[in-house]
């Protein structure tokens, strides 16, 4: 029984490294959104894209693991929290535990809020970029149209231009 906590353990710590290192790449990619450059973001999210798939790997192994505890504990492995396996777990491990417990709410909400930050930026730039091409549009619209003889209605430098051809 010993093994399975420290198994779990050990599992809670790779989650928390993981939290750690994902939260580290969404700074990253906020920090690079806010820069004209678009170059890393397809190398940080291909980054997150990474770490996620390891988080769910560890994830689905943890929850093997909890299931075994639940099983040796007599009670569903849904009902068997953090908190709850800290109170049944061998002193050794019940410390160590709770601490996972507390890092890993740290973490998660720190990447919510991360998240959050990211989604808010993501809405607003494509808000300017609707506006923005509103205004193009609104230039294209209003400006003279170009004939397919190459004619041309109005003598501004800019417009649509029509052809027979597709």
């Amino acid at each position: 029984m010993k093994a399975r906590f420290r198994e779990v353990v050990d599992l809670l710590r790779k989650e928390a490294d993981i939290c750690r290192d994902l939260l580290r790449a969404m700074e990253h990619e906020r920090a690079a959104m806010l820069r004209p450059q678009l170059d890393p973001l397809g190398a940080l999210a291909a980054e997150k894209e990474a770490l996620i798939q390891r988080m769910q790997t560890v994830e689905r192994q943890r929850q093997e693991w909890v299931g075994r505890l639940a099983e040796q504990l007599g009670c569903p492995a849904a009902e068997l929290t953090l908190g709850r396996l800290a109170q049944t777990a061998p002193p050794a491990f019940a410390e160590a535990l709770s601490s996972c417990r507390v890092e890993l709410s740290v973490l998660l909400e720190r990447l919510r809020t991360e998240n959050r930050r990211s989604a808010m930026l993501s809405r607003h730039t494509a808000e300017l970029l609707r506006s923005f091409y509103g205004v193009i549009k609104g230039w294209a619209a209003n400006g003279p149209v170009y004939q397919p003889g190459g004619r041309m209605q109005a003598a501004r430098l800019n417009g649509k231009l029509l052809s027979h051809e597709l």
